[in-house]
């Protein structure tokens, strides 16, 4: 096709104006009534020298702040003469007069839109995509980090277990203990002769016996029983700056009493936990310590209470019930 040197190309209205081309073509698709006509199609399109003025001018008013719509009434009242029959889309694209010359520009314009509909359904479905990795590395995180929860949880198990046992071996002193493990007097001698259950009796499985009869226990890291003396340790970590914790026993032979007084400094409220025990044989032909009874401030504490304290146990200490 041979062109006119008086007719422009789009890149060559650019370099004139200073302006980038894709700016340029958004100028050209935002009026496109207003723009004269265009010879030859897609990028070997060329406008004629009026068109360079126009899209000047529209540059102008775009670095003035001037909104589209009195754009397009400036371009209407100052190029009218250039559409005899009217404003450009006030003449229908396929009139005769215009002999179908916009029908190409169309049929460009919309290839153009299914192009741009095209990388929009692609953009989306790539974000679709990274969402649903960012969802997926948000689960494996939160189990990595339940995972080490539920670790942390357990060694904070052992070594309360761990402080337990040291306690209990401090306050044992050097008391002599007979080949069953029980203490002849069951007095202990770090307590000034106070009684106290044999280690035998306070290092056998604690258990309860429930309404069916089974008896529960709470099976801790390394196969290890939750015990009575177990138990004594973690009352008495209950002791604290604002808070004082008294613990006692009374009994002798295959069942003895714990009391427990508790007295908090600030609210100078005291509160009285007995439990009664006693060593007995399970089905199985174990050897164990039940609780058989339980108040607190005299009030007897329902069997299911006492269950429910057991399972808070379980979690502290990391085990299943069973015995």
């Amino acid at each position: 096709m041979i062109v006119s040197d008086a007719f422009l190309s789009l890149r060559e209205i650019s370099r004139r104006l200073g302006v980038p081309p894709s700016s340029i073509a958004y100028y050209r698709d935002k009026f496109s009534m207003f723009i004269p006509q265009a010879a030859g199609r897609g990028k070997r399109r060329f406008y004629p020298p009026q068109a360079l003025e126009i899209f000047e001018r529209i540059r102008k008013m775009y670095e003035q702040g001037v909104s589209s719509e009195q754009i397009d009434h400036d371009l209407s009242s100052n190029y009218q003469d250039l559409f005899p029959h009217g404003r450009g889309h006030d003449r229908g694209l396929f009139q005769p007069e215009n002999g179908g010359a916009r029908v190409p520009e169309l049929m460009d314009r919309l290839c153009q839109a299914l192009e741009a509909q095209s990388r929009l359904v692609a953009e989306l479905a790539s974000v679709r995509e990274d969402l649903s990795d960012l969802r997926s590395r948000r689960e494996q995180d939160g189990e990595r980090v339940q995972a080490r929860i539920t670790e942390l949880a357990a060694e904070l198990a052992d070594l309360r277990s761990q402080n337990s046992d040291l306690k209990r071996l401090l306050s044992d002193g050097q008391r002599r203990s007979d080949p069953a493990g029980a203490d002849p007097a069951g007095a202990d001698p770090a307590a000034g002769g106070a009684l106290r259950p044999p280690r035998g009796y306070l290092g056998r499985p604690l258990v309860i016996r429930s309404a069916a009869g089974e008896y529960l226990g709470v099976m801790g890291k390394g196969s290890r029983h939750f015990s009575l003396g177990d138990l004594a340790g973690l009352i008495d970590d209950l002791a604290g700056p604002a808070r004082t914790v008294n613990m006692s026993w009374g009994g002798k032979g295959r069942t003895w009493r714990l009391t427990v007084l508790v007295r908090d400094g600030g609210q100078a409220r005291r509160r009285r936990v007995v439990l009664d025990t006693e060593g007995t044989l399970t089905p199985n032909k174990n050897e164990v310590t039940r609780i058989k009874a339980m108040t607190i401030d005299g009030e007897n504490v329902p069997q299911a209470l006492i269950l429910g304290l057991f399972r808070q146990v379980r979690d502290l200490f990391s085990g299943q019930p069973g015995c």
